[in-house]
């Protein structure tokens, strides 16, 4: 199949997952002197981030845990500004496959309620973890949500939500993050942290998947992870200029393709 009014061969969501302190704050890695509101990945990073995708001419979709609704308003307000779409991952990013029904509904309400203006409210989520439970997409669907993007294969339509995935693959974290190492040794038989040349070379096999073989695809990357080093954030920036320069891709973010799966007959890709 093609993909969006262009009918392009494949389809690309560029994504960032993760915000401000909220996972170290649930994971008790946030020192308990230090004040919060000024993480730099919402002082330093997002405006890097937000500038960069601004000259490429690109859209993204930004997965915020619903903490960071109170804490960081002014940055959720400037990436909806900047046109992009911003969806929800967690409250302070638990893992979602351990929660019960209840715990995830109220993680929902709550997430939904600190995200949303009079007329701006996320409709989508990423599971933190990666993982979904039988029931997420009903209670996502009851949410007024319209997609979510769980780790797994080809796009499709569930329960009248539209289902994003991501690979592993395609994750930067899988790579630099050192909680990872369990999923590292796993896929490359060593735990290290990978050069970022395994990266790099990740992104241009995943752009030329959807070029060659068409299909949608996702990429997520993490504010956190870039800020760290420099030589990241220009793969980043790299790989936007690339995705410019390939015109059989459609770039868009997770709500546009959700919105344009939903009008297609039944589908997966």
């Amino acid at each position: 199949m093609s993909w969006g009014a262009d009918k392009k061969r494949g389809a690309i969501c560029i994504t960032f997952d993760n915000f401000g302190e909220a996972a170290e704050l649930e994971y008790n890695l946030w020192p308990k002197d230090q004040a919060i509101g000024e993480h730099y990945t919402a002082t330093e990073v997002l405006p890097k981030i937000l500038t960069a995708l601004d000259e490429a001419n690109l859209k993204a979709s930004f997965f915020i845990e619903g903490w960071n609704g109170d804490v960081y308003p002014q940055a959720l307000n400037d990436m909806r500004d900047a046109g992009h779409d911003v969806g929800f991952h967690g409250w302070r990013h638990e893992v979602w496959a351990e929660q019960n029904s209840v715990q995830r509904q109220d993680i929902i309400d709550k997430s939904l309620m600190a995200l949303s203006e009079t007329d701006k409210r996320p409709l989508g989520f990423r599971p933190p973890g990666g993982d979904v439970t039988a029931d997420t997409a009903k209670q996502l669907k009851d949410a007024g949500l319209k997609y979510f993007s769980p780790v797994g294969e080809g796009v499709k339509k569930e329960d009248a939500m539209v289902s994003l995935p991501f690979r592993w693959s395609e994750v930067d974290a899988l790579y630099f993050e050192p909680f990872m190492a369990g999923a590292r040794e796993k896929m490359y038989g060593a735990s290290e942290i990978r050069p970022i040349e395994n990266w790099r070379g990740a992104l241009q096999d995943v752009m030329s998947k959807a070029s060659a073989s068409g299909g949608c695809y996702t990429v997520i990357f993490h504010a956190y992870l870039l800020g760290q080093d420099e030589a990241r954030l220009q793969v980043f920036k790299e790989f936007l200029t690339a995705l410019n320069n390939e015109p059989q891709l459609w770039v868009a973010p997770c709500i546009e393709v959700a919105n344009w799966v939903q009008q297609q007959p039944e589908t997966e890709q």
